[in-house]
C-alpha cells in the first residue's frame, strides 16, 4: 500500500507556522506599547491576544509536531515497508489517527490568531479556505493541498501586514511625535508629569530644542517654532506672548512658559489623528464590505448550482468534486473589497504628510471629478493679511473717539480686518469701551452698543455702506467719493457711524499672492473652471491682474447669494468645490460638494470642510487634484483588473479547466499583485 504524501505537506507548513508564530511573538514583545491609557500596536491586526509565555509554548509545540511528522514520515515510508510489511495494513488506521491528531495541533494556533481579530473582517476569506482545505483533506486523505493552502494564506497575511505597515508609515510617523511628559511649573518648581495629568490653565516650561507637549498660549518668552511636520512646507514661525503653540511642533530658540489650552480636552494633533482613524479605520465599513462579499459569494454559488442542474450533460463529463472545490477556492479569494479602503487610507496618509488633511474618505473621489471651483477672494486669491493704509473723517469728528469706537467693536470678532486694525500705529494707546448687544452679519459688518465710561450707551455700526444703510445712516458725497477712490485702488474700506450719520472710514490693503496666475492656468489645464465669489465691488477687483484667468467673477455677493451661485452650478451636473479661508462663512462652504479650507495654519476650522490645507501655497491645490485623480484611477484599475481576473478564474474553475491546486496558485498570484498595487501610492511623491 502506497503512503499518501500528507506527512511531507504537513511538515512544510508546520515548520513555516513555527517561524510565523515566533515573528508574531517578537512583534508583540517589541512593538506593542502603552499610549495614553490604551494599547496601541504598530501593526493594527496584531493584538496581544496571547502572552509571550503562550507564544513560546505554541512555537515549541509546533516545532515538536513538525519533528514528529518528519519521524513518522521516515518510519512509514522507509522503516515499516522494509522490515515490517506484515503490520502495514494494521498500522494504516493508526497512521491516519496520528495525522488527524497532529493536524489538529497545528490548526489550533492558526485559529487562535485568526479569531483574535476576526472583528476586522479581513479573515473571512482565509477562514473559508481553511474549512475548504479541511474538507478536501478529509475526503481525499491527501494533506498536500491543506499544507499549500496554509502556506499561501500565511504568505498573504504576512505580505498584507508588511504592505499595510509601509502604507501607514507617514501616519505612524506623525503619531509617534506625541510627547508623553511635560515640565509642569508650580511656584517656580519644575515637576515632570504625564500629559494626561495636565489640566486647562496649567503652566508648563518648554526649553529650546524640545518638542512642545500640548497646545497652549505663551505666557512668557519668545521663540521660533518649527511647524514643518504638519504644514508640509518650510514653516518656522516667530511666536511671542499671547500666541498659540501646538503640540508636536519644535521649540527652536529659547525657553518659554506655556499655559495649557485644550479643545474639548484634546490637542490639535489628537483631533487630527482621531478624525483620521474614524474615517479610515471604521470597522462598520469593513463589516459592510464583508457582508456584500458574502452575498456575492452565495449568489454565485446559487448561479453555478443552477447552471449545473440545467446542463446535466456538462456535469456528467466533469469531475464534479474537483470542479466544485476549484470553484470554492476561487470564491474563497473573493474578499478584495477592503483594498478600496486600503488605497484611500494610503492616499490620505500621504496627503497628511504634505499638510493636507482629508476629513472624509469620499472626498478624494469627488476631487477627482471636480469640474467647477469657486474661490472666495479674501484669504485664498489674496493672503488675507490686512494692513492699515488710510483714514478719512467727517468734519468735527475726533479721531481718538472714532478709533475707540471702531477698535472696541473689532475686538469682539476674529475677522481678518480685525487683525488688520491692530496694525494701526495707535492701536495699543487707544482706549477701549465695553460693548453690549454685539452682533455680526457675515459679509456686511458688525454692530453693538458702546458704553462710554458709564455716561451713555451709543449704538455703533461698522462695515460696508450697504450694512450702514440698514440703520438709516446718511453718508456724505465727499465720503462716497473717497470710498470709490480707495476701492478703485484695490483697498478694502470699513465705514463707521453712529447717531444716524457715517462719521468716517478706514482703508486696509491686502497682499496679493504671487502664484495665483500659475494656479488658475494649471486648473484650466485640468479642465477645472475657476470662478470667484466676493462681496467686494467691481472697482475693487478691476485692478487685479488675475481676473482674466477666471472663468467668471461674481461681485457684491452676500452669503445667501454665494449659496445660490453654488446651487446653480450643481444643478448643471458638475461636481462643485469651494475654496475659502478659515474666517469665511461655513454655511457657504457646506453647500459645495467639496469644501476646502486653505491656509488654516495649525487649526481645524469647523466641521463643514472636507479638506483642510494647512499651508499657504496655492499650488498645493493643483497637486491635490492631480494626486486624487491618480489615486482614483489606480482604484478603478484595481477594481477592473480584479473583477476580470476573478471572473475568468471562476469561469475556468466551473468548466473543469482548473484543478483545486491550480486554482489556489492562480488566485494566490493575483492576490499578491492586488495587495502590492497600493504600495505604488505610498511611494509616490505628492508634489508633482
Amino acid at each position: 500500500m502506497q503512503n499518501p504524501p500528507f506527512l511531507g505537506g504537513f511538515f512544510l507548513y508546520g515548520f513555516f507556522k513555527f517561524f510565523s508564530l515566533q515573528r508574531v511573538k517578537m512583534e508583540i514583545e517589541v512593538l506593542t506599547q502603552k499610549d495614553e491609557g490604551f494599547v496601541v500596536s504598530v501593526d493594527p491586526y496584531e493584538t496581544a491576544s496571547f502572552s509571550k509565555r503562550w507564544g513560546v509554548i505554541l512555537g515549541r509545540l509546533l516545532l515538536l509536531s513538525s519533528l514528529l511528522f518528519l519521524v513518522a514520515h521516515l518510519v512509514f515510508n522507509f522503516v515499516v515497508p522494509s522490515f515490517f510489511p506484515f503490520f502495514i495494513e494494521k498500522l494504516a488506521s493508526l497512521r491516519v489517527m496520528i495525522a488527524i491528531l497532529l493536524s489538529g495541533t497545528l490548526f489550533v494556533p492558526f485559529f487562535l490568531r485568526i479569531f483574535s481579530h476576526i472583528k476586522v473582517g479581513r479573515n473571512v476569506g482565509p477562514i473559508f479556505l481553511i474549512i475548504l482545505a479541511i474538507c478536501w483533506d478529509w475526503i481525499h486523505g491527501d494533506f498536500v493541498f491543506g499544507g499549500l493552502a496554509m502556506m499561501a494564506l500565511y504568505s498573504l497575511l504576512i505580505w498584507d501586514e508588511r504592505c499595510l505597515k509601509e502604507a501607514k508609515k507617514d501616519y505612524e510617523m506623525l503619531r509617534g511625535r506625541r510627547s508623553q511628559y511635560a515640565n509642569l511649573l508650580v511656584k517656580n518648581q519644575i515637576t515632570v508629569v504625564s500629559i494626561q495629568n495636565l489640566k486647562e490653565g496649567d503652566i508648563i516650561q518648554v526649553k529650546a530644542g524640545e518638542v512642545i507637549p500640548v497646545d497652549g498660549i505663551i505666557q512668557q518668552g519668545a521663540t521660533s517654532v518649527d511647524e514643518s511636520e504638519f504644514i508640509g512646507e518650510d514653516a518656522v514661525v516667530f511666536k511671542q506672548r499671547g500666541n498659540l503653540v501646538v503640540a508636536a511642533t519644535i521649540n527652536r530658540d529659547a525657553t518659554i512658559e506655556v499655559e495649557v489650552k485644550l479643545n474639548h480636552g484634546k490637542t490639535f494633533l489628537n483631533q487630527v489623528l482621531e478624525n483620521f482613524e474614524n474615517s479610515f479605520f471604521d470597522h462598520k465599513s469593513r463589516a459592510q464590505i464583508v457582508k456584500k462579499n458574502l452575498a456575492l459569494v452565495f449568489s454565485i454559488l446559487l448561479l453555478v448550482t443552477f447552471i449545473f442542474i440545467l446542463k446535466k450533460d456538462i456535469v456528467s463529463s466533469l469531475d464534479l468534486t474537483n470542479c466544485i472545490f476549484a470553484v470554492l477556492v476561487v470564491l474563497g479569494f473573493c474578499f478584495p473589497g477592503e483594498n478600496r479602503l486600503r488605497i484611500l487610507m494610503i492616499a490620505a496618509s500621504k496627503c497628511l504628510h504634505y499638510g493636507v488633511f482629508i476629513k472624509n474618505r469620499d472626498m478624494l473621489s469627488k476631487l477627482s471629478r471636480l469640474k467647477t471651483l469657486f474661490f472666495d477672494k479674501t484669504g485664498t486669491l489674496t493672503r488675507g493679511e490686512f494692513y492699515f493704509s488710510s483714514i478719512f473723517l467727517e468734519n468735527g469728528v475726533n479721531q481718538g473717539q472714532f478709533l475707540s469706537y471702531l477698535f472696541s467693536l473689532e475686538e469682539k470678532t476674529n475677522h481678518p480686518l480685525a487683525f488688520g486694525a491692530k496694525t494701526h500705529p495707535w492701536y495699543t494707546e487707544i482706549a477701549r469701551y465695553a460693548v453690549a448687544d454685539f452682533k455680526t452679519e457675515p459679509g456686511l459688518g458688525i454692530s453693538g452698543k458702546v458704553n462710554t465710561d458709564g455716561k451713555r450707551e451709543c449704538f455703533i455700526a461698522a462695515g460696508n455702506v450697504r450694512f450702514l444703510k440698514r440703520f438709516q445712516m446718511q453718508i456724505s458725497r465727499a465720503l462716497r467719493e473717497k470710498i470709490d477712490n480707495l476701492e478703485s485702488m484695490g483697498e478694502t474700506v470699513i465705514v463707521c457711524g453712529w447717531d444716524g450719520l457715517v462719521r468716517g472710514l478706514v482703508g486696509f490693503s491686502d497682499t496679493l499672492r504671487t502664484d495665483v496666475q500659475e494656479l488658475l492656468t494649471q486648473l484650466r489645464k485640468l479642465k477645472v473652471h475657476p470662478m470667484m465669489l466676493t462681496g467686494d465691488h467691481d472697482e475693487m477687483i478691476s485692478n487685479l491682474t488675475y481676473t482674466d484667468y477666471l472663468e467668471k467673477s461674481y461681485t457684491r455677493c452676500l452669503p445667501e447669494e454665494k449659496i445660490k451661485k453654488i446651487q446653480a452650478a450643481k444643478k448643471r451636473g458638475n461636481v462643485v468645490g469651494m475654496v475659502a479661508s478659515p474666517f469665511d462663512n461655513e454655511v457657504v462652504l457646506s453647500e459645495a460638494d467639496v469644501g476646502l479650507f486653505l491656509g488654516t495654519g495649525l487649526t481645524l476650522p469647523g466641521d463643514k470642510a472636507g479638506v483642510v490645507i494647512f499651508g499657504k501655497r496655492l499650488l498645493n491645490l493643483v497637486n491635490l487634484i492631480h494626486y486624487a485623480r491618480y489615486v482614483i484611477g489606480t482604484l478603478r484599475y484595481h477594481i477592473f483588473f480584479g473583477v476580470v481576473y476573478w471572473s475568468c478564474s471562476l469561469f475556468s474553475a466551473a468548466h473543469g479547466l482548473l484543478s483545486p491546486l491550480m486554482a489556489l496558485v492562480v488566485m494566490f498570484t493575483s492576490s499578491i499583485v492586488m495587495i502590492a498595487l497600493p504600495l505604488r501610492l505610498s511611494r509616490l511623491k505628492f508634489k508633482i
